[in-house]
């Protein structure tokens, strides 16, 4: 618990994340959790970590993690982003969509993705991260900062996408970000139509630096609403009910962690601090 190891190229993302502690932030496509466990790290058990997955068997890799890494702010949610739109519009500080892609990055590493790769995937791809992030924009406050990243080179997926996301989305604007050398800029050349200031948007290559390949692109919402109020969930709980755990914990970890309990199932958890009542979602572990 007390690594974990991320490709290098990946660790940018984090980074430029830039999650802070007491901020409420969501890591939209979140396995298998290294981006989720950087940004937990930079947060530093304080605010609201909302990692989701919409993939079961992934997102049990996900709560694995989380749990591995001791991240107690953190709720891992198996969730689609239309359902998660419809319960937190305009809540989060910051968003980062790591979206499913081609992989196109991870043809030296990883043959599988060379032998699986083809046009028409990359136009699903294409498709669906456009779609994928229309839900997480709704979900960022005024104000708030929206994180794309992939692992492809392909233009349709990178800043193909982005293009069309804010000829739909003009509140959004692409923000200039601290590059790094073997950081490139975003080609306006390569697609139709490319949006203003698409070369803020950044371009890792492998054959630059010692990582794969990926693109990174930050929007700031101009426009829209401030912070949606809530409804914050009700953690009382029988202190009967906890008396063996504190039992437990004076033997053998000698102290008694502070925090709200809530049951869940049949085991115990402390939860966030400001914990949302998260009814009707399929929550895998709530803090």
């Amino acid at each position: 618990g007390l690594y974990y190891i991320q490709e290098p190229s990946a660790m940018a993302v984090g980074e430029i994340v830039g999650a802070m502690p007491g901020e409420k932030v969501l890591d939209l496509c979140a396995a298998p959790g290294g981006k989720t466990t950087h940004m937990a790290a930079k947060m530093n058990q304080k605010g609201f970590l909302l990692a989701n997955e919409i993939h079961l068997g992934r997102a049990r890799i996900l709560s694995q993690n989380v749990e591995r890494m001791g991240i107690k702010n953190a709720v891992v949610t198996n969730e689609t982003p239309e359902r998660l739109a419809q319960r937190f519009p305009d809540y989060f500080d910051r968003v980062l969509v790591d979206a499913p892609c081609s992989g196109e990055g991870m043809f030296r590493k990883d043959p599988q993705a060379c032998a699986e790769w083809s046009l028409e995937n990359v136009d699903m791809c294409a498709h669906r991260q456009l779609n994928i992030l229309k839900y997480a924009g709704s979900m960022l406050s005024k104000g708030g900062r929206l994180v794309y990243s992939t692992c492809t080179f392909s233009p349709e997926e990178n800043e193909g996408v982005i293009s069309k996301f804010r000829d739909f989305h003009p509140e959004f604007e692409l923000e200039d970000v601290q590059t790094f050398e073997g950081f490139g800029k975003g080609r306006a050349d390569w697609i139709t139509d490319p949006a203003n200031n698409i070369e803020k948007t950044i371009r890792i290559w492998p054959h630059k630096i010692q990582g794969e390949g990926h693109f990174i692109a930050v929007l700031r919402k101009t426009g829209g609403h401030e912070r949606t109020k809530l409804k914050y969930l009700n953690s009382s709980i029988d202190k009967k009910l906890l008396k063996l755990y504190y039992c437990f914990a004076e033997e053998f970890l000698r102290f008694i962690p502070e925090g709200k309990y809530i049951l869940f199932g049949d085991q115990l958890y402390i939860i966030p601090e400001e914990m949302l009542a998260l009814d009707n979602l399929r929550v895998l572990r709530p803090g």
